[in-house]
């Protein structure tokens, strides 16, 4: 029986070392996940101070666990997908993130494939899921550099967005393996009309009724409009279950409806008075209401990445660690770098003029391969599915931990800040 005192303290101990880790992080320049991935290995698998046995708690509540970090990180990436920000450096932008992301994803498929002997579609699960770069890191290590705003607007956009492809291609993919038998093109077009384009149904759907609610009962939702959207979102990724469709997409919708649909703001032009503004209306609640929702959402965020870094390091096996899983990782890891590297000029009107500044920023971008929070969720999955990949977790584990030095280390040897030119770091305010 667990000590319900020591859990107490060891949900605020995890949280204050998240905050403290992070506060420091600008110091001490090391991912912030390191530390707490490091401290779930040492107190569950090296000195078994928590019982983290196939019977144990922590093994029992994993799906809960999974099911609501992906729910919490999936709405705040699709709440603040804001595409008007894009609008200078969309189309590259997203061009350069998405053919990065998928070329990684097979390529890691194909050589964990060669590698380990996992069947393929084992192996473009973990590729997958290793293909972009953390949304939860990338920002921060973009705020500590000097590089023109393009760059880091593309380089924030990539982190979110891949992290569509992060996490549901795996989720999907992992829908496959329950039916290989009936692996037909009828069954696989079905499967995907009904898990996806379900999914994103569900996602509008429940963002358009709660916004409604919320818009028709402002008076009384505006103090608890974070807490009740809260709920939603959990019930959102409970009725996507039930329904057989996939969850991580309904959420991801579910958050970009929201923000979109609960920001609009009615004005004094002629838009706003047509049948279409007056309806959009219905489910608007204002921006300042929207941003107080994501200001709360960051706060649960930051907790349920802390406490999950902690909790993939208690669910790490080292009885089952070998050599091939870590050069396996270590091959996977060190391969993003020349992968990056060849796309570079899909983004190069977004680089410095001036020469060295343009060699510190390639370094940033081909060192940019720090992975966090989304392939952290994908390793949990075969445990809340019952599906057996040995050393699954181990080699998503070891490739986050070797990612994040080979970031840290590449940046800080590779990059001079001093040589981008202060005209384009930054562009004036018009």
């Amino acid at each position: 029986m667990i000590d319900v005192s020591l859990v107490f303290i060891a949900v605020a101990g995890i949280a204050f070392l998240g905050f403290t880790i992070n506060a420091l992080f600008s110091k001490i320049k090391i991912a912030n996940i390191l530390p707490l991935m490091i401290i779930g290995l040492l107190a569950g698998p090296v000195f078994k101070l928590i019982n983290t046995g196939p019977q144990s708690v922590i093994a029992q509540l994993t799906p809960f666990v999974t099911a609501i970090t992906i729910s919490f990180i999936l709405f705040d990436v699709g709440m603040n997908l804001d595409l008007k920000k894009l609008s200078k450096v969309l189309v590259k932008a997203t061009e350069f993130s998405f053919v990065v992301s998928i070329i990684t994803g097979i390529a890691l498929g194909f050589a964990i494939h060669s590698l380990i002997k996992w069947d393929l579609l084992e192996s473009f699960i973990a590729g997958f899921a290793l293909a972009s770069p953390s949304s939860i890191i990338v920002p921060t290590i973009i705020r500590l550099i000097k590089a023109p705003d393009n760059l880091k607007t593309t380089l924030i956009y990539e982190s979110a967005i891949t992290d569509i492809i992060s996490l549901i291609v795996p989720l999907v993919l992992f829908g496959f393996i329950g039916s290989l038998g009936m692996m037909t093109t009828s069954y696989i077009g079905s499967f995907v009309f009904t898990t996806i384009v379900g999914a994103i149904f569900i996602g509008i759907i429940s963002a358009t009724f709660w916004l409604y609610i919320l818009n028709r009962f402002k008076d009384s939702s505006d103090d608890y409009s974070w807490m009740l959207t809260t709920t939603m979102i959990i019930a959102t990724y409970g009725v996507s279950s039930l329904l057989g469709l996939n969850e991580a997409i309904s959420v991801f919708v579910f958050g970009i409806a929201f923000a979109t649909l609960g920001a609009y703001e009615q004005g004094n032009n002629a838009q706003s008075k047509t049948q279409l503004g007056m309806f959009l209306n219905l489910f608007s609640i204002g921006s300042s209401s929207v941003d107080h929702i994501k200001s709360f959402q960051k706060e649960i965020v930051f907790f349920t990445g802390a406490f999950f870094f902690v909790y993939i390091g208690l669910l790490f096996s080292i009885s089952q660690l070998s050599t091939l899983i870590i050069t396996a990782a270590l091959a996977v890891s060190f391969l993003m770098i020349p992968i990056r590297m060849a796309f570079i000029p899909l983004i190069k009107e977004f680089l410095s003029k001036e020469k060295s500044a343009r060699r510190s920023e390639y370094a940033v971008v081909s060192f940019d391969i720090s992975r966090g929070l989304s392939p952290a969720v994908i390793a949990t999955i075969p445990l809340t599915l019952g599906i057996v990949i040995p050393n699954f977790l181990n080699l998503i584990f070891l490739s986050i931990l070797f990612t994040n030095i080979i970031s840290t280390i590449g940046i800080f040897l590779m990059y001079r800040p001093a040589q981008v030119p202060e005209t384009q770091a930054a562009e004036k305010p018009k």
